[in-house]
């Protein structure tokens, strides 16, 4: 909502002109409680008023707000600003964790830093929600406003502080860690004011190491010791208690935060999400953030998809024509459409765990992501027409089809009316058909002329299967994928059948499909060599079948009879080799093609 009015004072101020209320009360020694009516949302509050309310007062506690799904918190902070991405995503889970690696994820104390020193830009804001915290004393999140610490500072020890370069180290075991220097004074990039930059050491699990730069280390720590009794000066530290449902949003330019202990009995889950600052749009960002969206880490999985039915049909030499490279160029762009067209319709959902794709989107423009849609698939189609062409049209309209019905695909897996992405089994015969199914035929079509039906047997026995086997793998990180699927309502295939049948549906199709493709390949490769050249060629793609297969086969089995949540744990840590599961088994199966040829096509 726009047009809210602000006090200084408690005075209620109208949220809305239905008579919704807020109210102002100053905290001590600084920050700002803003109460408003019960289940008021976040979105009802003007964002520039929330700017100038953290500019007047650096933190900002909202009280009476409805709570915060995770989904629904990133959205909400992005109203502030870009957001920071981890390698989790933008929502940082601040609870005490058993196997914790990272004093962050205990209930001890957590010394005096700021967010993002570790990282090549610091947040503008920290955005925090209280999902959930008991009444016992402990677990405060401790603010020291730097400004007043300077403020405070006589000139000497102002100069003392001028001159301290400090070089912070840590193990990175968690989403932070390396080394780095930073001088101890520096300025608040939007105000322009005097703040101090410290991080205390850290004595714990995940140790941070800080010595003074051209310092002997009894001086150092000395000077870590008078920073510390500076900072803990009464008039700059706000020690905030936590109430279940609190937003907090804090300057972190202007100020350091650290955590209190907390008892072993007390409840305390805080979710965060960190918050950027405006910053100017460069042709760099414009192609990295293009670049992002069209998902280039995929490229690994796609190269054998493209080559493959090539070097079976046409040989080594046919990559060197220019149809090869028309044909390439053809097989990208319909990739990128897909993907941009789902990064662009999961924008939000992307937010909480694919930040950067997120960000992507937003820092491009939606208009801007449509229009290099429109573009790709309109430069798709053209060069359709033109291979259909210059290889004869009446022969060729198939090929125009397929790219015309592969858009049409790509397109309705993330968008409506049918969104194939949330349609249980659809989404698993979707991608199967997407990703590998239609490119490989197209790739193979524009290479066959006139060929024999036992090849073209051969050969669609050969696409199927392959892309069972690799799709089979994708269905691993669906199933792991389960919660937050479920939470975003997404009726993914894992959804639709639950978690330990979705993981043997994963398990027959890779050990099937693995099957069935050794044997297409085994076919081909016994037309060209003798039996024994025409095993050893697939040896490689035999030993990368079976482990994929038996590591996920014996998923499902221990997946039978344990909870959801047991499931999980189980599958998570396995599940993250799922990019090696898919590159093995691609990659041999392209050493396996490239080494058969195309010579026993006209065997």
């Amino acid at each position: 909502m726009t047009g809210l009015l602000t006090t200084r004072d408690t005075r209620a101020t109208r949220l809305t002109s239905d008579a919704q209320q807020i109210s102002e009360r100053p905290l001590a020694p600084f920050g700002l409680e803003v109460r408003v009516a019960s289940g008021a949302r976040f979105e009802d509050i003007d964002a520039e008023q929330i700017h100038a309310w953290v500019r007047a007062h650096r933190v900002v506690v909202i009280r009476g707000l409805a709570p915060f799904t995770k989904a629904e918190l990133p959205l909400a902070a992005r109203r502030l600003g870009p957001l920071q991405g981890w390698p989790f995503g933008a929502v940082n889970e601040l609870e005490r964790k058993k196997d914790a690696k990272n004093y962050l994820y205990t209930d001890r104390a957590v010394p005096l830093h700021w967010d993002g020193a570790f990282t090549e830009r610091a947040p503008r804001y920290l955005f925090f929600h209280c999902v959930d915290a008991s009444r016992e004393r402990g677990g405060e999140t401790v603010f020291v406003d730097t400004t007043r610490v300077w403020a405070h500072a006589d000139d000497r020890t102002r100069d003392r502080f001028r001159a301290l370069r400090f070089t912070y180290e840590t193990e990175k075991v968690a989403h932070y860690g390396g080394a780095f220097s930073a001088w101890v004074v520096a300025q608040h990039p939007s105000t322009g004011e005097t703040v101090l930059r410290f991080a205390e050491p850290v004595d714990d699990i995940n140790p941070v190491r800080v010595r003074a730069q051209e310092l002997p280390p009894l001086a150092s720590a000395q000077m870590v010791t008078e920073l510390r009794r500076a900072l803990a000066h009464k008039s700059a530290v706000l020690a905030h208690a936590w109430q279940t449902g609190d937003v907090v949003i804090a300057d972190n330019h202007a100020l350091l935060h650290g955590r209190r202990a907390f008892p072993d009995v007390a409840r305390r889950h805080i979710r965060r999400v960190n918050v950027h600052g405006p910053s100017p749009r460069t042709l760099f960002t414009v192609l990295r953030d293009s670049l992002r969206i069209r998902r280039p880490e995929f490229m690994v999985a796609e190269i054998p998809i493209l080559l493959g039915p090539a070097l079976l049909l046409a040989g080594p030499g046919a990559l060197a024509s220019a149809t090869f490279a028309e044909i390439a160029m053809l097989f990208f762009l319909l990739f990128h459409f897909g993907d941009m067209v789902n990064c662009l319709a999961d924008r939000d959902l992307d937010a909480v765990y694919k930040t950067h794709l997120s960000e992507a989107v937003h820092g491009l423009g939606v208009r801007n992501v449509r229009a290099q849609i429109l573009a790709t698939a309109a430069a798709a189609t053209a060069i359709a027409f033109h291979l259909a062409i210059t290889r004869g049209l009446a022969a060729h309209l198939d090929v125009i089809a397929l790219v015309l019905v592969g858009l049409a695909l790509g397109a309705q897996y993330s968008v409506g009316p049918l969104r194939l992405k949330g349609r249980g089994i659809f989404q698993v015969g979707t991608l199967w058909a997407v990703i590998f199914v239609g490119p490989m035929l197209l790739v193979a079509r524009l290479f066959t002329e006139k060929v024999a039906l036992a090849p073209v047997v051969a050969m669609l026995a050969l696409i199927a299967s392959y892309g069972a086997m690799q799709e089979g793998i994708i269905l691993v990180n669906t199933a792991e994928d389960l919660p937050e699927d479920e939470d975003a309502k997404i009726r993914t295939a894992a959804v639709a059948f639950g978690l330990p049948r979705c993981l043997w549906i994963a398990a027959t199709m890779v050990g099937v499909g693995g099957a069935l493709t050794t044997a297409a390949l085994f076919f081909m490769a016994h037309r060209e060599f003798s039996s024994i050249s025409s095993f050893v060629c697939l040896v490689p793609l035999t030993m990368a079948w079976l482990w994929v297969g038996s590591e996920i086969m014996l998923m499902a089995r221990q997946a039978q009879g344990k909870t959801r949540e047991e499931a999980l744990a189980m599958l998570r840590p396995r599940a993250r080799r799922m990019p090696i599961w898919i590159t093995a088994t691609a990659w041999t199966t392209l050493l396996a093609a490239a080494s058969i040829g195309s010579a026993w096509v006209t065997r």
